[in-house]
Parts: structure tokens; sequence; C-alpha cells
């Protein structure tokens, strides 16, 4: 691809358009990496010159997916209006029609879990909303009741209502052990040392939060880098095997993969501790009366593959 592509006057308004919502820092990288992609797409169709939807196109194949609100706002000026309403009004507009939980089932996943029992299964969630009854806790309740009718032990944690520090870059837990003393796992006492105890004993996993600015919670960020003792060798040991997981989370935007990317990125996250995800859970277009809470229950046939994951979730680690 030698030959030098030339761009339209619209397609050169475009790039521009998109580069200027992006950090001067960042606008030379992206500027590369979106006429990169833009030359490839339109070389590989054999035309010589760039239009403004190849530029388009090239953004929203190469930008994080949380850019998704800009490609709108662009694209549909007046639907992106009405989604960013607020209050009882926008609820009317939007709830009803975009609120959408979509299941996905990792095929494979099975083969490398290797914790299962004999016996009665537990899950165990951390929630990471600070709100009882919000999406995130009621997509985790569906599941647990799609578990618990299969038999399991279903326990949730409200991260919020617990008192957990900020890691503080010690580095105690990555030392020498004997991996069996919980107590010994981070030198903070608090209640993680319960939380820790509870991951442990566990044969699954849930993880479920909402999104506000393009990443978790600030109650599951906390968790999370508490969580990187189990880094340790020893201390995974005391985990018990790679468990079953399970990632959920809720977003006001109603592209249903708007934080595609922060799942990804989330779903490596557990893979690293131990946790391989079974199932990810995502629902879209949160938003409406009461900042969306509880709107998830609107979408019933989504509530039911929940419901679905949670049963099948047990099957995977029950022995026969």
């Amino acid at each position: 691809m030698n030959k030098k592509l030339s761009l339209t006057q619209d397609a050169l308004k475009m790039l521009n358009t998109i580069i200027s919502i992006t950090p001067s820092i960042l606008q030379p990288l992206w500027k590369e990496r979106i006429l990169r992609q833009a030359e490839k797409n339109v070389f590989f169709e054999s035309r010589e010159e760039i239009s403004s939807d190849d530029i388009f196109d090239a953004a929203k194949e190469v930008m994080p997916s949380g850019f998704s609100p800009l490609f709108v706002k662009l694209s549909n000026p007046s639907k992106f209006q009405t989604i960013a309403r607020s209050g009882i009004e926008g609820y009317k507009e939007t709830s009803k029609r975009w609120v959408k939980i979509k299941v996905k089932r990792a095929i494979q996943g099975r083969k490398f879990i290797t914790r299962k029992t004999k016996t009665t299964p537990k899950i165990i969630a951390l929630c990471g909303s600070p709100r009882r009854k919000g999406n995130s806790d009621l997509l985790i309740k569906e599941f647990f009741r799609g578990a618990e009718s299969r038999g399991a032990i279903c326990e949730e944690i409200y991260l919020h209502f617990k008192k957990i520090s900020y890691c503080i870059g010690c580095r105690k837990c990555r030392e020498k052990n004997d991996g069996t003393i919980i107590e010994t796992f981070c030198t903070i006492k608090d209640d993680m040392t319960e939380i820790y105890k509870k991951l442990c004993e566990a044969d699954a996993v849930v993880i479920g939060y909402p999104i506000y600015t393009a990443r978790e919670s600030a109650q599951t960020a906390a968790f999370w880098d508490r969580l990187d003792c189990m880094s340790n060798k020893y201390n995974k040991q005391r985990f018990g095997g790679r468990k079953a997981g399970t990632l959920i989370t809720c977003w006001a935007w109603p592209e249903e993969h708007t934080y595609r990317d922060h799942m990804e990125g989330m779903m490596m996250l557990m893979g690293l501790r131990g946790i391989e995800t079974l199932f990810a859970i995502s629902a879209s277009g949160c938003r409406g009366r009461a900042h969306g809470r509880g709107v998830v229950t609107q979408d019933e046939k989504g509530m039911e593959k929940v419901f679905q994951a949670g049963a099948k979730t047990v099957e995977v680690i029950t022995e026969k």
C-alpha cells in the first residue's frame, strides 16, 4: 500500500472534528491511527479517495468503545439529544426503548475451570453499587435465583457498606508464606479479611457494578486493588483453583457495546486472579426516573437469560 490516498474536504473536516475532542497530547497518535485504518479500508476496496464516511468508520474501529456517544452525536444529533435528556420525560422517551440486557457465554470456559464441588455449591457476589435494589443488585439477585433453583447457596456482599481501605502498595502480600492463614494475606485489617475468607470458600464468583465514568465504580476499584494479594502464588493456592466467574455491568448509555473495552479489560483482570469468566452480562440504557433505578426488569427476556446463567453456572461447578 505505497500509493498515497487523498482525503476529500469533508473527510478532513470529519477527521479534525473527531480529533478535536481528544486530549492534545494524544491527537497526533489518534490522527495517525484513524488515517491508517481508513487507508487500509479504502485500499482493499480499490478506491483512491478517502471520504468522510471512511474517516467516521475508521474512527469507530480504532477508538475505544467508550467514545460511542460521540459517534451518535456526530451521526444523529437529534437522537443524541433525546438520549441525553434526564428526568421523568427522558425516562418515558428512552428507557422502554433502549434498556437491554446482553448475556454472553464462554462456550469453552468450562474447560479452564478447575474448582468443582461434590457438595452444595457456594457462590459469592461482590456488588460494587452504592444502591440496594439498583440495576447491578437486581441482576445479581436474578442470577442468584437461577443458581438457587439448582441448589446453590448464594451470598451477596455490598462493598459500599463494608470498610475497605485503599491498597497502600507495601508489597507485604508478595512475600513468601504458606498460604494457609488468610489473616496474613494483607497488612491492612478491615472487612477485606472476611471477604478473602469467603472468596476462598466460594466455588464461583460474581462481580457486579455500575459504570459511571467509563470504568468500574470506586467501591469496586478499592476492592480490586486489595485483591492484588492473590498474585502471590502461596495465597493463590489457598484460593482453591480456577473458579467460574460472572461479570455484571450496567450503564446509562443505550448502545450495547459502549463499554466493551472496559469489560474485556476486567475479564482479563479476573483471569489473572484465578476467576474464569463463564458469563459476561451487561445492561445498557439504564437511565430515567431515579437515575434509571431498577429499569433492567423491563427486559424480561434478558432477565430470563440472567436466571439461566445462574442455573448453568451451578451445573458447571458441580461434579456429577
